[in-house]
């Protein structure tokens, strides 16, 4: 027991001792005598083959193969030292050309035609304007009566009756065919165009029929009341004094 307490502290102090006395002996080496091998390169990274080291390392030198110049085209010649290429001169700027204004139609062309037309209904209202908002001049209960055309606005016609009235219709009340209407007092329904012509009936002032034909002259060719004949132009209304109508 007695040996085995002194045997540890002794041992170690002979350890120490001479592991002491080892570091002290052992004298520098020069660095003219120190040989070290060289560290090898680090290796380059993949990445270097397409132009980018990796970090830390010096960037990569790339031989690159001179590209070979295109072929001249056949007959050409080639210039040791080719003239330096020059801007071509710029383009001045050409003002549009304006496109003329086409030449208005002749006034004959913009003026309306009046023309005739009839009432197709027993009640007809001849309004102030082309509208229904405007108040009702007159009501038409005269189915077939002539009235003159002087205006279109919309499907509102400005017409004139055979009083000499104004007013706006509807052109769903009104119908393309032609027809007349006595304005004189009286007036004889003769079977031919003359004043010697028999009598076949006669019209009173007021009365409405279909106009047939007005050749050029002073007669048309009427029909009224189931009776036909001929009658003088300047006794009804329905037809321009020149007018022929077939």
């Amino acid at each position: 027991m007695r040996w085995g307490w002194s045997f540890g502290p002794v041992l170690g102090f002979m350890l120490m001792l001479a592991t002491g006395t080892a570091r002290a002996a052992a004298p520098p080496i020069p660095p003219a005598f120190l040989h070290l091998p060289a560290a090898p390169a680090p290796a380059a990274h993949a990445s270097s083959q397409l132009g980018v080291s990796h970090p830390g390392t010096a960037p990569a030198a790339r031989s690159q193969a001179p590209l070979p110049l295109p072929p001249s085209p056949p007959g050409a010649t080639a210039q040791a030292n080719p003239p330096p290429a020059t801007n071509p001169p710029a383009a001045k700027p050409v003002a549009a050309a304006v496109p003329e204004k086409p030449e208005p139609p002749p006034m004959a062309k913009l003026v309306f035609k009046p023309y005739w037309e009839t009432l197709n209904s027993s009640d007809v209202y001849l309004r102030q304007g082309p509208g229904f908002q405007y108040p009702i001049r007159w009501v038409y209960h005269l189915r077939g009566m002539p009235v003159k055309v002087l205006r279109k606005f919309d499907v509102w016609r400005l017409v004139v009756d055979p009083v000499g009235d104004r007013g706006w219709i509807h052109e769903i009340l009104l119908s393309g065919v032609r027809g007349f209407m006595v304005t004189a007092k009286s007036v004889l329904l003769r079977a031919r165009p003359s004043d010697t012509a028999r009598a076949v009936a006669m019209l009173e002032h007021g009365v409405v029929g279909k106009l047939r034909a007005c050749p050029a002259g002073a007669w048309c060719h009427v029909l009224a009341g189931g009776h036909d004949g001929w009658v003088p132009r300047s006794a009804i209304f329905g037809v321009d004094p020149n007018e022929v109508v077939k």
